[in-house]
């Protein structure tokens, strides 16, 4: 059930990211989509350093927050570079 509500989280925190930058439905699932990865490998390590006491439930929340701002962040850094790299392309 956790594992399912922050995968559905990074899809919509993505899909949300996106469409705030113009993004249209299939490009922004598609966003949502390519954040789940990332989202895996920070659950994983984060659930090991909880179960050894390395990490409380601030630390969790912490992460989460720190999750969900990155999945907003993502498609504004994407469509910045992919937009600067087809203005360099139309250049030559």
């Amino acid at each position: 059930m956790i594992v399912t509500s922050f995968i559905a989280g990074k899809i919509i925190g993505g899909f949300i990211g996106a469409k705030i930058q113009s993004f249209n439905v299939r490009e922004s699932i598609g966003m949502g989509i390519a954040t789940v990865p990332r989202l895996s490998v920070a659950l994983a390590v984060a659930s090991i350093a909880r179960s050894h006491g390395l990490f409380n439930e601030d630390i969790m929340a912490s992460l989460l927050i720190m999750a969900i701002i990155t999945i907003l962040v993502g498609p504004t850094l994407t469509k910045t570079f992919l937009s600067s790299k087809a203005k360099v392309e139309e250049r030559f």
